[in-house]
């Protein structure tokens, strides 16, 4: 049943339509449906989770905008078939993509460290074997409440004198496409996945709630892989917009 997974916290700002909304949204994503499956009327929805119906309703019409779900004879179903527009996405800068829901950015640094060796071979994110990297540990804030928790790990063995920066609230990409003087190839993976204890302790969630997952790969023009980075983030702040030519 979808609304024994649904997560709210009424102590926050947002919207409990919105946060319904993306809770929903979330779930839809991460988990399998049977093509037949219904949704729970938005009376019955708001009954379960002591909700006004009005907020079930709001987060109904918003998923049905955004073609997640559909109306047929008054019962709501899964659509088959999610396209990637669906997810109403855009992929920016992290502090680009809080000021576009309306908060003030602040980065808060966590830790960094140099990890080398047996260490960095136990991660095997890829790095050359011989490669020492620079793990920096920092937490985004949108108002002071934080949203997403990010590992980035950069190679000193090709991106000499990193380790001389203050990183605590640097910008990787620009310095390094400005500094380097290389072209770059990144690969991202996108995911919804259960938000481990590792990070829901420093982003004031609970365990295990839907969160978005990203994992980037950066390799130069010889092959080499000269960064990594983790981010994670409660599932209801951002969503990706993808467009697609046909």
């Amino acid at each position: 049943m979808i609304e024994k997974l649904i997560q709210l916290d009424k102590r926050r700002n947002q919207s409990i339509a919105k946060q319904l909304e993306m809770s929903i949204y979330s779930i839809i994503m991460s988990k399998s449906f049977p093509d037949d499956y219904v949704l729970p009327r938005p009376d019955a929805l708001a009954e379960f989770i002591q909700v006004n119906s009005s907020e079930t309703i709001e987060a109904y019409q918003s998923l049905i905008k955004l073609n997640v779900i559909e109306n047929l004879e008054n019962d709501y179903y899964i659509r088959k078939n999610i396209l990637p527009t669906a997810q109403n996405y855009e992929l920016k800068a992290i502090v680009q993509s809080i000021q576009s829901i309306g908060l003030e950015p602040e980065i808060q640094p966590i830790d960094q460290l140099i990890i080398s060796g047996k260490v960095l071979q136990k991660l095997n994110l890829g790095f050359d074997e011989d490669d020492q990297v620079i793990l920096v540990k920092r937490i985004y804030t949108g108002n002071s409440h934080p949203i997403v928790y990010l590992n980035e790990y950069l190679s000193l063995k090709y991106l000499p004198e990193m380790d001389k920066l203050d990183l605590s609230k640097f910008f990787f990409y620009p310095y390094i496409f400005e500094n380097y003087r290389d072209t770059y190839k990144v690969y991202r993976e996108f995911s919804i996945e259960s938000l481990p204890k590792e990070f829901s302790v420093p982003l004031q969630q609970n365990e295990g709630v839907p969160a978005h997952h990203t994992f980037s790969k950066a390799f130069n023009s010889t092959g080499h892989l000269v960064e990594v980075s983790e981010i994670w983030s409660a599932a209801d702040y951002f969503k990706f917009k993808v467009e697609v030519d046909l």
